[in-house]
C-alpha cells in the first residue's frame, strides 16, 4: 500500500518532468534550425548553420567575413582571431569572453567557439564593431546585416531650448 502511494505521487511528477524536457528540447531545436543570414539584401549560404547559445547568435566566421569583405587572420597556437575591415580591427579568442574592438577591451556574453569543426563568432559584436546595422527577424529566424549604413534613413532629435527639433536625413540626401 505504501509503495503504491509513493508511485502515485512520483508518477505525476515524473510525467511533468518528461513533458518539460520534451518542450524544452523542442523549443531549443526550433531556435537552432533554419537560421538565415541576410547581408545587404542577399541571403548568405554557409556550410554550417548558425547557432543560438545563451540568447546570442553565433555564425560561421569565414563565410560571413568573406561575404562582407573582411579579412581573417587565424593564430593556430593561441586560437586567436583577428578580423580586419577597412581601418577597423576586431580581436577574439576561442573560448574567451574578452575581445577587442580597435584595441578597446570588451566583455562578450558568449565567447567564440569551435562547433562541428567551424569557428563560430557572436555576430552582433562583430557587426557593430565594423559599424554595420544588425537586426533579427523573429518570423523568419533571420539575422539581417546592413553594411552600407549611408543607405538608411537617420532621425536626429535636437534640443533647441524652448522647443523640439527633429531632423530627418533620407538616404538620397
Amino acid at each position: 500500500m505504501v509503495c503504491l502511494k509513493i508511485k502515485m505521487k512520483i508518477l505525476p511528477m515524473l510525467l511533468s518532468i518528461i513533458f518539460c524536457l520534451c518542450a524544452c528540447v523542442g523549443i531549443f531545436a526550433d531556435t537552432q534550425e533554419n537560421i538565415s543570414i541576410c547581408i545587404d539584401g542577399r541571403n548568405i549560404k554557409t556550410d554550417v548553420n548558425p547557432v543560438i547559445l545563451q540568447g546570442r547568435t553565433l555564425v560561421p566566421l569565414r563565410s560571413i567575413s568573406e561575404a562582407v569583405g573582411a579579412s581573417v587572420n587565424w593564430d593556430k597556437q593561441s586560437q586567436g582571431i583577428e578580423l580586419v575591415y577597412g581601418n577597423k580591427k576586431v580581436n577574439l579568442s576561442i573560448g574567451s569572453t574578452m575581445a577587442y574592438d580597435n584595441g578597446r577591451q570588451v566583455f562578450l556574453e558568449v565567447p567564440p567557439q569551435i562547433i562541428n569543426g567551424r569557428t563560430m563568432v557572436p555576430i552582433r559584436f562583430v557587426a557593430e564593431c565594423f559599424g554595420f546595422n544588425i537586426s533579427w527577424n523573429n518570423k523568419t529566424n533571420t539575422v539581417i546585416i546592413e553594411t552600407n549604413t549611408d543607405r538608411l534613413m537617420k532621425v536626429h532629435f535636437l534640443d533647441v531650448g524652448q522647443g523640439d527639433s527633429i531632423f530627418i536625413q533620407l538616404p538620397n540626401g
